[in-house]
């Protein structure tokens, strides 16, 4: 697989710089690059718009993954549209994969590990689990849920906030 950049990059301050320009993978080995085995291949289309330094990022994306290899699947037509800043994602998701399909609008703050931060909405129309890898002892595991989401917390046990699970 390979990698294309065309990115315009600026100084801006203090080590910052400012990034403008797009990102393409096609087939990119990324369990390979980053040493994990449950990742595949990637491909995707993503614009980038932003400031970067070596303890902050902030920048506005949009594009598209055509395919992402996770457990030995290979997800595709996901789309992506938002404002991440460090390790907080603010804006909307949708995958449209024939065992996969869903509307995210929200965030996710994952800056704090120990409370990370969640206020979304999520429409689940359809999560075939046994196609996806993630049930594999039944071979008929599908889930559609609708849910609201405003809430702190890392595990089950110290999550404090609202959820609301429909559907």
């Amino acid at each position: 697989g390979g990698a294309t950049c065309l990115l315009q990059v600026s100084s801006l301050r203090d080590g910052c710089r400012g990034v403008l320009g797009d990102v393409k993978t096609s087939s990119l080995q990324l369990g390979e690059l980053l040493e994990n085995d449950l990742l595949g291949p990637l491909s995707l289309n993503v614009h980038v718009n932003g400031e970067l330094s070596s303890e902050h990022s902030d920048a506005e994306v949009s594009g598209e993954i055509l395919r992402l290899g996770i457990n030995g699947y290979d997800y595709d037509s996901l789309r992506m549209k938002g404002h991440l800043v460090n390790r907080e994602f603010n804006g909307l998701i949708e995958a449209r994969d024939r065992n996969l399909r869903f509307d995210f609008r929200g965030l996710l703050d994952l800056n704090d590990e120990q409370r990370p931060r969640y206020d979304f909405a999520l429409d689940l129309e359809e999560a075939n689990l046994a196609a996806l890898g993630v049930n594999r002892r039944d071979s008929v595991s599908v889930l559609a849920a609708r849910i609201a989401a405003r809430a702190v917390g890392r595990t089950l046990d110290d999550l404090n906030g609202i959820i609301f699970v429909r559907d």
